[in-house]
């Protein structure tokens, strides 16, 4: 993974400096939705769920653009437990409030998508239907909710 997180980070780095050089105005607007790109790869190995995380974040200061990646690792220390985890990417303020103020003793469909329109909520502008969900576990994947254009 060394390898797509040198080439992504550079990429964004580059893109958003030639964005700056070239728009200034358009960067300053939109610098915030444009500094963040996550990857998220997630599958089954020998039986057991995997997920592979990296966050890119730039920022912009006097040194010039700069992409710091965070990863995250499951299985690894980054999962809690061998239980369900809930693991929340993207724009997530609208779903950690919900969870944490509606915290369910089963997980169902419905508390699934009350979670996401409370997503939906809170950042309106980039967090919207059609929503997908999908159930994953050692079995394999399920798909709970699916947009028609999908079906």
């Amino acid at each position: 993974m060394p390898l797509v997180e040198t080439r992504l980070g550079s990429y964004l780095k580059d893109e958003l400096a030639g964005i700056k050089k070239r728009l200034p105005e358009r960067f300053q607007q939109s610098f915030d939705n444009l500094r963040h790109a996550q990857i998220i790869i997630f599958g089954l190995q020998n039986g057991s769920l995997f997920l592979h995380h990296r966050d890119f974040l730039a920022t912009d200061d006097s040194a010039g653009i700069n992409v710091q990646v965070t990863r995250q690792e499951c299985p690894g220390k980054a999962c809690p437990s061998k239980e369900a985890t809930f693991v929340f990417y993207g724009y997530k303020e609208g779903l950690e409030e919900y969870f944490n103020t509606h915290m369910p003793s089963e997980l169902t469909l419905e508390w699934i998508k009350n979670a996401m329109e409370a997503a939906i909520r809170a950042a309106p502008d980039f967090v919207g239907p059609p929503v997908d969900i999908i159930s994953i576990n050692h079995k394999g994947a399920k798909w709970l909710q699916v947009k028609k254009e999908c079906e």
